[in-house]
């Protein structure tokens, strides 16, 4: 089964597909396609305090163009995190209101992550590149 993480972060938004693959007894996250939007939240959020109409409306695009993205990977599960500059926007919750109906509307689900969270599941994610990566250089050596 494929799974969808939605990172909005201060400076971009990402969309990382993967799948949980089991080899040899070890279950890990093998990185089908990850996707990059540069939205700048926060240029605007540590300079004004506040997300502005068109960098809101650049925001739902972006989740928009996530969402076909996940469909195109056909992603049975996909969740949407927002960080730093949506915790420290005076319009975070009008924002995030925003963002959530139209998440709603794409049956999809948005959420505010603590920063020590993501900051693991980020650390998660590296583990299990790492992981694949290594199993990759064993199986071709083992190959030759």
């Amino acid at each position: 089964m494929k799974f969808g993480a939605i990172d909005i972060g201060t400076n971009a938004a990402r969309l990382l597909v993967g799948e949980v693959v089991n080899e040899s007894g070890h279950s890990f996250v093998k990185k089908i396609s990850y996707t990059r939007i540069p939205l700048r939240l926060g240029e605007e959020v540590f300079e004004n305090g506040k997300i502005s109409k068109k960098k809101t409306d650049h925001f739902i695009k972006t989740i928009q163009a996530f969402k076909l993205i996940s469909e195109i990977f056909e992603v049975k599960q996909l969740r949407a995190v927002a960080t730093s500059a949506m915790r420290e926007a005076t319009n975070a919750k009008k924002v995030l209101e925003k963002i959530k109906n139209e998440a709603a509307r794409l049956d999809k689900e948005a959420a505010v992550l603590p920063e020590a969270e993501r900051v693991r599941k980020q650390r998660e994610l590296a583990e299990h590149d790492r992981e694949l990566q290594r199993k990759q250089r064993e199986l071709i050596e083992d190959s030759q």
